[in-house]
């Protein structure tokens, strides 16, 4: 992934071909979002990224961004359509990811909606708030895609009220170096620039995975503003913590969460800011919604989702 685009292209089109006729190798699995066109063995792809197919990011992102990455996202998304018309089986994790692809994708080829589970522990019963610092919780990496503009206009109302005493805690912190490519960045750095908001809010960046263990088991409600995504982990990840859920109404987030979860319109922080402070009220609605999570959650399984895969796999390997 550190090599030039060109040894990369040249690795997996040319030696990685060569490598798998030697091994005799019976099928071949990418993740990676591409497929060997010379096709030396049945191969499967799974498509995990919603972004080149997703009406929102094209019609409320990529229209802001500069020339150039508007440019790249169109050809990255005319190699990703190349590179699965090659693929004997694709994968997708959710039905709406299938329902997203273009028609000619998906026609003379297997498809496999597989949901992946959250490999954690599900826990007994949801957390318990008895007052104090209501802590507010957001699982995911930086991207304008992952509404966190949003949610901090909803805090910041929650601020104005000054009626929730709470704590936000995200890892989704602003990268400048992502800044050329995000186009809410410059409206986030201003949201956080406001000291009043900015004491109520911590900006943690990525962190490893037993830290965000500690993150869930610490919180009290996790919030998923995302507009845009093909599956969300975080979801699942915070499912199984019985946490409660206020999540971007799209139909990605309702089939991952169903009922576990409060639903508002992407772009209303007003929404969003309601249903925090509405969980924050009502006790017995958050054990509700944390009860829901947990059932949910079990539904879920890595297990599952790993036998039906390898059933499909031996399948196109015959």
């Amino acid at each position: 992934a550190r090599q030039s685009w060109w040894r990369r292209f040249w690795w997996e089109q040319v030696e990685l071909p060569r490598r798998l006729k030697q091994q005799r190798v019976d099928v071949y699995l990418s993740h990676s979002g591409s497929c060997l066109l010379a096709r030396p063995v049945p191969q499967a792809q799974t498509l995990a990224n919603a972004l080149y197919f997703h009406p929102t990011y094209w019609s409320q992102y990529v229209p802001h961004k500069q020339w150039q990455v508007r440019q790249e996202l169109r050809l990255r998304r005319l190699l990703v359509c190349l590179f699965a018309r090659r693929a004997d089986l694709l994968v997708l994790f959710s039905n709406f990811m299938h329902e997203l692809l273009p028609a000619s994708l998906c026609r003379g080829r297997r498809l496999l909606v597989s949901s992946p589970g959250a490999n954690i522990p599900i826990q007994d019963q949801p957390p318990r708030y008895e007052g104090g610092c209501f802590r507010v919780l957001h699982v995911s990496l930086y991207a304008d895609y992952k509404n966190l503009l949003t949610l901090l206009l909803a805090l910041k109302m929650l601020v104005a009220e000054a009626e929730v005493n709470f704590e936000f805690v995200t890892t989704a912190k602003p990268d400048p170096r992502a800044r050329a490519a995000s186009v809410t960045y410059a409206r986030e750095m201003e949201l956080l620039a406001d000291p009043v908001l900015a004491r109520q809010v911590r900006l943690l960046g990525p962190v490893d995975f037993p830290t965000v263990l500690r993150l869930y088991a610490e919180s009290h409600i996790f919030v998923w503003p995302s507009a845009v995504e093909s599956f969300g982990h975080p979801l699942l990840e915070a499912m199984s913590f019985g946490l409660p859920i206020v999540a971007a109404d799209t139909p990605l987030n309702r089939e991952i969460c169903q009922e576990a979860a409060l639903y508002c319109r992407p772009f209303a922080p007003e929404e969003f800011a309601a249903a925090i402070r509405a969980l924050w009220q009502n006790a017995a609605q958050r054990e509700e919604l944390g009860r829901k999570a947990l059932r949910r959650a079990k539904t879920f399984s890595w297990n599952t989702h790993c036998r039906t895969l390898i059933a499909e796999l031996e399948r196109l390997a015959i």
